[in-house]
């Protein structure tokens, strides 16, 4: 979690989780697919490196939008353990919505 509560990852664990290398997020940033199709819905820190408290190496911190975005790339690419990971998000995602919207003992 950054200073201002925003929850973050870092390069090197989104791209291990889809078995890339940390310099394809730089890539996908700076590519026209994502400026054209994600970059106005996604949440993208101002902050280049972060410092983590007992550690002299900087990380970038990747939003959880980026990376949803990122890896969502990468199951269209053909990336078989994104498509995943995609499909596992978006059901849990849905399970939750629908456990707050139709359990009334959950509101």
């Amino acid at each position: 979690m950054l200073p201002n509560g925003d929850y973050c990852l870092n390069q090197a664990q989104v791209a291990q989780v889809v078995d890339e290398v940390p310099a394809s997020i730089s890539q996908f940033l700076d590519s026209e697919e994502f400026k054209v199709n994600w970059a106005s819905r996604c949440k993208i820190f101002d902050i280049c490196e972060v410092y983590l408290e007992g550690s002299n190496k900087p990380i970038k911190p990747i939003s959880i939008d980026v990376a949803f975005c990122y890896w969502q790339n990468c199951a269209v690419g053909g990336k078989d353990k994104a498509n995943q990971l995609i499909i596992t998000l978006m059901m849990n995602a849905l399970r939750g919505k629908s456990t707050f919207t139709f359990d009334p003992n959950q509101n």
